[in-house]
């Protein structure tokens, strides 16, 4: 009896221990790709913004802020949590303007993200920080 639990005790904890790391994985490949502003709050007016993710770079074009700049950004989530957690350090050019902690959820071809410097949100409808709803751009 001892000689077949050692075994299955050892397989069950190294499946634990490799699990969340291929969850990330998994969840990073999946928010690949181009995706299109459906919802931004505090914009007091319907503003469009384009994000595009590759790799753990998140680049976000908004006009009516940024003018013809990009803002580059680079980030770590975590799926393991709930809600999910990600970590925003944004650059312009060659300055680090900010570093935000945030929250998102992945749910088919919707994207929403918020997040505020200094303290993460602890859901979508906080007061704190902005929320980005986004819609995967389709090939």
């Amino acid at each position: 009896m001892f000689s077949r639990t050692v075994p299955l005790c050892v397989a069950f904890f190294l499946f634990a221990a490799f699990t969340p790391a291929q969850d990330a994985k998994m969840e990073l490949e999946a928010l690949q790709g181009k995706w299109a502003s459906e919802y931004i709050r505090p914009s007091p007016e319907t503003q469009s913004a384009t994000l595009t993710i590759k790799g753990e770079q998140w680049t976000i074009t908004a006009p009516w802020v940024l003018g013809n700049a990009a803002a580059k950004t680079t980030f770590k989530i975590d799926p393991s949590k709930n809600p999910k957690t990600i970590d925003l350090t944004t650059k312009i050019g060659d300055k680090e303007t900010s570093r935000s902690l945030g929250i998102y959820k992945l749910e088919g071809d919707t994207l929403s993200v918020s997040y505020a410097t200094g303290k993460r949100p602890t859901h979508f409808k906080s007061s704190i920080g902005e929320i980005f709803v986004f819609k995967r751009v389709k090939k």
